[in-house]
């Protein structure tokens, strides 16, 4: 665990400034945006469930309430316990 945040940057760095014949091309560029993080996960949460088209923003944001809801039950409930 403690060694993916290196490789990931170390991938990352290389992978951002090698002049391979990829580099510059559109298609192959990372795009880091709200648009595309939407996009990618309506994708995810459609394979998820057997959905045959993305899932909307609604499900999406229903779906991140949940998993907000989760986390705070699952810590609330670590800190009685301890």
């Amino acid at each position: 665990m403690l060694w993916s945040v290196p490789i990931v940057l170390f991938f990352s760095w290389t992978t951002l400034t090698s002049k391979s014949p990829m580099h510059g091309q559109p298609a192959y560029t990372p795009a880091v945006t709200w648009h595309r993080w939407i996009e990618t996960t309506g994708e995810y949460l459609a394979l998820a469930f057997y959905r045959t088209q993305a899932t909307g923003r609604w499900a999406i944001a229903i779906y991140a309430a949940a998993i907000g809801a989760a986390l705070v039950s699952v810590e609330s409930y670590h800190l009685q316990v301890c």
